[in-house]
């Protein structure tokens, strides 16, 4: 048996991604007998074959990903949102293309552990005929389900939760009292209600505050984009950091993620850590898939144009996700694998 991995994403330099593919991992190791792995990418293959050396790593070129789909026995979509289309298609044109290879070769297509970013991109055409043809789809996020119900089948969809949790559940972290992190992603865009942030956090009055890089790229309105526009009298308050240390594993990067009694994250999967550690979560509301995350760990939520009042109740209401709550999300993630590995 050979699964293709069809998400290209993995390498990038968003280190969120890294953990989607432990959990998925720790799942694929308990089995007696074991699918072999492709996947192609255009990133930084050699890191990736080093963290995760169960998955061959091909470059990411059409010959390669015919080929390799040509070579499988089913076709997998691992994690992450397809369900993007505000910032732009690339995903939905990786998609498409993998689409037609798979009906070419008539490799059946599933998707495990994925959700949306933002409910428009459920009403896509071509996104929707890419889902049509899955086996079936095991959803991460409760608020999508709806939304795949409009033109699947529901009983070729199912809740899960993102595969993350099965890596997180196993790793040891406790959240530093009187340390604030923030993460903050705007994906291309500008925050002008920042000041409005800084001074609401400032309010805490922290012993510590780390500004946490998720992503080793400095993308606009990333966090290493952000950190580079602040006054120089902000930034001598705050100890920036950087997710991809050149740690081989995802284990040996979740020792070295920065942990606090607060969080302050647009970063679904700096949530998720900081979840499991038992820090305090206010999230800010950029998208759909934050939204519904803040929804799922009932968690408070901000607008990025937020008041400071609001921020500051936002602040004062946040307090850590039940332990039970996160075990019962690392249950559904394992349950959806455990669905997919039968179903193949």
């Amino acid at each position: 048996m050979r699964i293709h991995i069809g998400h290209h994403f993995w390498g990038a330099g968003n280190l969120g991604d890294d953990l989607m593919v432990a959990g998925f991992l720790t799942e694929l190791r308990k089995l007696s007998n074991r699918p072999s792995l492709s996947c192609c990418t255009p990133f930084d293959r050699a890191a990736l074959t080093t963290r995760f050396p169960e998955i061959e790593w091909l470059a990411y070129n059409d010959a390669n990903r015919e080929s390799a789909i040509r070579s499988c026995d089913v076709w997998l979509g691992l994690g992450g949102s397809p369900f993007q289309i505000r910032v732009s298609r690339w995903f939905i044109d990786h998609l498409m293309a993998e689409r037609y290879w798979c009906n070419r070769y008539n490799r059946p297509s599933y998707f495990l552990g994925i959700g949306g970013q933002e409910l428009l991109a459920f009403e896509d055409s071509d996104l929707r005929s890419v889902f049509e043809r899955a086996q079936r789809v095991w959803m991460r996020d409760a608020w999508s389900l709806p939304a795949m119900k409009k033109f699947m089948p529901s009983e070729r969809i199912s809740p899960g939760a993102d595969l993350a949790h099965l890596v997180l559940q196993s790793h040891s972290s406790t959240a530093a009292p009187g340390r604030i992190v923030v993460t903050l992603n705007f994906d291309f865009q500008s925050w002008s209600s920042l000041p409005v942030a800084l001074d609401a956090i400032g309010k805490i009055n922290p012993a510590e505050r780390v500004w946490f890089s998720q992503e080793s790229r400095p993308l606009d309105g990333s966090e290493q984009s952000i950190w580079s526009q602040l006054p120089q009298s902000e930034t001598r308050n705050w100890e920036p950091q950087v997710a991809d240390n050149g740690s081989p594993s995802a284990e040996a990067i979740l020792k070295n993620w920065p942990t606090g009694e607060w969080l302050i994250s647009s970063r679904f999967h700096a949530c998720l850590v900081a979840m499991w550690a038992g820090s305090k979560i206010v999230v800010v509301g950029t998208n759909d898939k934050l939204r519904g995350l803040a929804e799922d760990f009932d968690l408070p939520i901000v607008d990025p144009n937020a008041s400071s009042n609001e921020w500051n109740q936002a602040i004062a209401s946040a307090k850590p996700v039940s332990r039970n709550r996160l075990n019962a999300a690392a249950r559904d993630a394992k349950r959806a694998c455990a669905e997919f590995f039968a179903s193949i």
